[in-house]
């Protein structure tokens, strides 16, 4: 370990606002992600009465993870990371207001896929934009966090 990364202590990453910022947002995101998976096939229980319906849906939530994320990562490298970040959001928050608007099985499936899709592109898209955040010697420490 180098003596510059040696006396690099957690409260410097922190005094990095614009980290600051996308951490404290993507932790309340991160809540609200939560509630929403299990949140929506509850929904999807409640709307169709099938409990087939409600794992479709948890396995939709998850299949993007399998199929997407490659993809995910190779354009979060060359595309903007803002914009990439700033669309997946909107993405994300259109799919889960619709889904309350929809009784249609299949419409909810749609939905619970977009947004799903939307939120993998996400996660490789804040992964990406870390290093472009802050200095490379606080680099270790903001990862850890």
């Amino acid at each position: 370990m180098s003596e510059a990364t040696a006396t690099v202590t957690y409260a410097d990453v922190w005094r990095n606002k614009t980290f600051s910022k996308l951490w404290i947002g993507q932790a309340l995101s991160y809540v609200g992600d939560a509630l929403s998976s299990i949140a929506l096939p509850l929904y999807t229980l409640r709307v169709t009465g099938d409990v087939r319906a409600l794992g479709i849906v948890f396995a939709l939530q998850q299949l993007p993870w399998i199929f997407a994320s490659p993809f995910a990562g190779v354009l979060a490298d060359r595309l903007s990371r803002k914009r990439i970040l700033l669309l997946t959001a909107l993405v994300q928050s259109f799919c889960i207001i619709a889904v309350g608007f929809v009784s249609n099985v299949w419409f909810i499936y749609l939905l619970t896929l977009g947004g799903a899709i939307a939120y993998v592109f996400h996660i490789s898209a804040r992964a990406a934009a870390v290093p472009d955040l802050i200095p490379h010697t606080l680099y270790p420490k903001a990862v850890s966090i």
